[in-house]
């Protein structure tokens, strides 16, 4: 699974109350090192492509829960709304803005799930 599915199958676990199956994802975000899972079993540092990657999917998530509260979040959402159902543009903004925030609560939960010096919480700190 890519590190993106990783993190995505992680926080829907999370915010489900589901216990994944250890050495089920390519990478443990609960880890205090960012550490690559073979199939085998074995591990190994991530490379330098792999924490990129994850870089990128952990910024994704995060400025996605961060756009909930930010000023040009209200502006993405018109946008979006306008764009998705322009005959009933208020409709949509409401619908989205409840996705915001239900993310923003799942997210933010997930992260406090994760131990003070993980690896995942780092990232996210330098965001």
């Amino acid at each position: 699974m890519t590190a993106g599915g990783c993190l995505l199958r992680a926080v829907s676990a999370h915010a489900s109350r589901l216990t994944l199956p250890d050495g089920d994802n390519a990478f443990d975000v609960y880890a205090l090192e960012d550490v690559a899972h073979h199939p085998d079993g074995r591990e190994r540092r991530m490379t330098s492509g792999d924490r990129a990657v994850t870089v990128r999917a952990i910024a994704t998530m995060t400025e996605f829960a961060r756009l909930a509260e930010s000023p040009e979040g209200d502006l993405v959402v018109q946008r979006e709304a306008q764009l998705i159902d322009p005959d009933n543009p208020e409709a949509t903004q409401t619908r989205l803005v409840r996705l915001l925030r239900q993310h923003q609560a799942e997210w933010n939960a997930f992260l406090s799930s994760l131990p003070e010096r993980s690896w995942v919480r780092e990232i996210v700190g330098q965001v």
